[in-house]
């Protein structure tokens, strides 16, 4: 790790010079998935993306006007699988899947 005095902050980064949790690639390990029902359960989310592979983490919110939820993958590979079908269908709606990347930025 280094530290470097950025202002009057100091800042940490490993040895490549990124700062750390800065991706290391154009596709991020999890996906952003809006759109849902309000009724659909992490277990649902599951269901439906585990197909695209090992999942760490369902992240879902539920609002007035929808459901969205982050869905962490193991590994990239997940994401980009889930992310090749970006109009999927979940409990009988069409939702949104794109890159957290996209969403963050």
């Amino acid at each position: 790790m280094l530290r470097s005095l950025v202002g009057s902050e100091m800042c940490i980064r490993d040895s490549s010079g990124r700062m750390p949790g800065t991706p290391t690639s154009s596709v991020p390990n999890a996906v952003y998935v809006n759109g849902l029902d309000n009724k659909t359960s992490e277990g649902d989310l599951r269901e439906v993306f585990e197909q695209c592979g090992e999942i760490k983490l369902v992240n879902a919110r539920h609002i007035p006007s929808g459901g969205f939820a982050f869905i962490f993958f193991r590994d990239e590979m997940g994401a980009q699988r889930a992310l090749d079908n970006p109009r999927t269908e979940i409990k009988g709606k069409v939702c949104n899947v794109l890159a957290k990347k996209q969403v963050m930025s």
